[in-house]
């Protein structure tokens, strides 16, 4: 994640595919360190530059539902 992180941060065009690509594979890291709340930033990041980006949509609908089951 340190790696994703620090090539984001090198980037110029924070749109660019390159930078959607580190910021998904970002969220997908912190999804799979169930830290679920720095996943669904990085997934709402990815859907701000590009709504329709691979399953980004759809992961940010599902951990949004997750949470409110927690609260619940």
């Amino acid at each position: 994640m340190e790696t994703f992180e620090q090539a984001y941060e090198l980037l110029e065009n924070k749109e660019s595919a390159t930078a959607k690509e580190l910021l998904y594979n970002l969220g997908r890291s912190h999804e799979a360190d169930e830290n679920l709340e720095d996943a669904l930033n990085y997934y709402r990041k990815v859907a701000q530059i590009d709504y329709n980006y691979r399953d980004a949509r759809k992961r940010v609908d599902a951990l949004r539902q997750q949470q409110k089951k927690e609260k619940n």
